[in-house]
């Protein structure tokens, strides 16, 4: 089964690994997405041991995805700079930035009417 949703991290290597992975814990503690993400993982950078995420990658409902992902977003934005690709299983994507939690309100929306253009 294809992905319905790629939430590609854009920050440094340490950053985006970080984000992945707790994006893909966080999505696989919820009840209705319960083991349907994974990570994407990369080969190291030459100065870098070993191989590190860069996305949390998604099988399921967009529905319970963007909530989800809104949720985890909420958290992040309170003490910490994202800037993420999202795709979708179309193909179609957004780039977003959040930068300050005042700004998060505009930004889920924007994310959230994207997600559900994918029909999901």
């Amino acid at each position: 089964m294809p992905y319905t949703t790629v939430f590609e991290f854009l920050d440094d290597h340490e950053e985006s690994d970080a984000h992945a992975r707790s994006l893909v814990d966080w999505l696989n503690q919820s009840e209705d997405l319960y083991g349907a993400a994974e990570l994407r993982i990369v080969p190291p950078a030459a100065d870098e041991l070993g191989p590190v995420a860069d996305a949390a990658m998604v099988m399921g409902s967009v529905g319970p995805v963007g909530i989800a992902f809104l949720t985890w977003l909420g958290e992040r934005a309170r003490n910490r700079v994202t800037s993420l690709r999202i795709i979708r299983g179309d193909g179609a994507r957004i780039e977003i930035e959040v930068k300050d939690p005042a700004h998060l309100r505009a930004i889920e929306e924007q994310v959230a009417g994207f997600l559900d253009e994918d029909g999901g």
